[in-house]
Formats: C-alpha cells, structure tokens, sequence
C-alpha cells in the first residue's frame, strides 16, 4: 500500500451519519468538529440526479431548483448537509451578502461545467479510471455501457443553458434559503493532497487535523452516499447502480481537474 495513504490512515475518525453536518470534501483547513464529506456537499446530490435524469430522457429541473429540491428533502430528514466557501471569498457565514463578480469559495460549484466538460472529453480514460481504482464497482457493472452514458450525459449537461440559468452562489443560496448549514474553509489548496474514495461505513476523514499536519487529503464519504440513496425516497426512486457510479465519476473528475491524480479507495 502507498506509503502517502497509509500516513493518513491515523486520521479517519468514527462518525454516524445521524445527527451530523456534511459538507464538500476541500482539502483545506476548516471546522475541527466530524463532518461527513461529498463533492460540493449537498449540490452533489442534485448533480447526480440531474445526471440520471438526463441518461433516462427525463427533463431535468435547473441546477439551482434541484439542489433546492433535494435540500429540502434531506434537511426535512435530518441529514444536515450544506455547503461551503472560503475565506478568500467570504469573511462570513452570510453568503448571501452581494458580492462582486459573485465569487464563491467552492471549486465544485465554481467550476461545475468545467467538470462536466472534462467528464464529457475522457470517454476511455474514465473507463480506464474506473478499472484501475475500483475494478469491484466495474466487474459488478449489469451495463458495460454505462460509463459511456454517464460520460455523455455530463457533456449534454454542460451545454444546457436551462441548467445552468444561475450563477454558483446562487446555487449555494438556494441550499441556504432551505436552511442548509454553511462552513468556511481558510486557506489554499495544497499540491500534496491525495483523494481518497470512503467506503468504510461509519467513518469519515479528520481533514482539520490532517491539513494542519501537512497531511491533505480530499476525501469522499461514498459508503454515506450509498446509504442516503437508500433511506431517502426522493434519491432511491432513482436506478441506484447509475446514481452511485455517477457520483463516483463526478469526484474522481472533480479531483483530476483541481491536479490530483492520486486516488486511493478505502475499504
């Protein structure tokens, strides 16, 4: 096992995924307290559907209305999932001051089409990706075919003005006006940071401590994912095999476009 994964093994914590906060996975300095983490924290969810949506021919609500939606869905269970800025960005958390150029601390949301556009032109190295990192989710594929469909549909996506008819804060304030926490992370990102793909249950990864310790990771809690998919109706009326490989397209895609390319799977 890589010597770099294994120095942040002391770092993972036990954690519920009752009665806590999630956020994004930013490798960046922020609260001390457990969080559970997922790529962008809760418009992560609203990414995904909007992604099953578009491979099944389904029209798919904006960017801003289905994160909107599904915060209210996971915030009236008591999944207390948000989302994040910066302190370059924000010296608050009232992100829905006015800000110029409308700047929002938050890579995932700040460069959602980016992402989607890097997904729609790495067809066969997501394949490969997708071999190689977790060769247990490929063999277990019922759809050879469906990274293929994932792939497109993000391209479809990035084109779509009607997705994306609001700026990145206001999609994070459609997750606030739903009463969705909100944490501010201090700091650059760091060019020695790993990701790590969480399947452990139970668990998450001390980012605080690990950044403070020159030890960043950005980490993804897929195991609670996978479990939210279950427990809430407004997720699990979706095919569950596309909702998890797309989530897992979508952070291995979001890390390779902020430079890392180290990814480690956790089991």
């Amino acid at each position: 096992m890589d010597q770099s994964f294994i120095l942040r093994e002391p770092y993972f914590l036990p954690i519920s995924l009752n009665g806590v906060e999630g956020f994004c996975i930013d490798d960046r300095y922020s609260t001390n307290r457990p969080y559970l983490k997922f790529p962008g924290g809760i418009t992560f969810f609203a990414n995904q559907i909007a992604i099953t949506k578009t491979i099944n021919n389904q029209q798919t609500l904006s960017y801003q209305n289905e994160t909107s939606k599904i915060a209210k869905q996971l915030l009236s269970k008591g999944y207390h999932i948000g989302i994040h800025s910066d302190d370059d960005s924000d010296d608050s958390l009232n992100i829905n001051k006015k800000i110029k150029n409308d700047p929002i601390g938050c890579g995932y949301l700040s460069k959602r089409q980016d992402i989607m556009n890097l997904i729609g032109r790495t067809e066969i190295s997501m394949t490969n990706q997708i071999k190689n990192i977790l060769p247990e989710i490929y063999i277990k594929l019922t759809d050879k075919m469906l990274i293929n469909k994932i792939v497109l549909a993000n391209s479809q996506l990035a084109k779509n003005p009607t997705y994306f008819d609001a700026t990145p804060r206001q999609v994070a304030q459609a997750a606030v006006k739903e009463k969705a926490p909100v944490m501010i992370v201090e700091g650059q990102h760091s060019n020695q940071a790993i990701a790590i793909i969480n399947f452990k249950p139970n668990s998450t990864f001390n980012t605080a401590l690990a950044a403070k310790n020159n030890l960043p990771a950005y980490n993804y809690d897929a195991w609670a994912f996978d479990e939210l998919l279950i427990r809430i109706p407004a997720l699990s009326k979706y095919d569950h095999q596309e909702m998890i490989l797309s989530a897992l397209i979508d952070t291995i895609a979001t890390v390779n476009l902020f430079g890392v390319n180290n990814i480690y799977v956790r089991y």
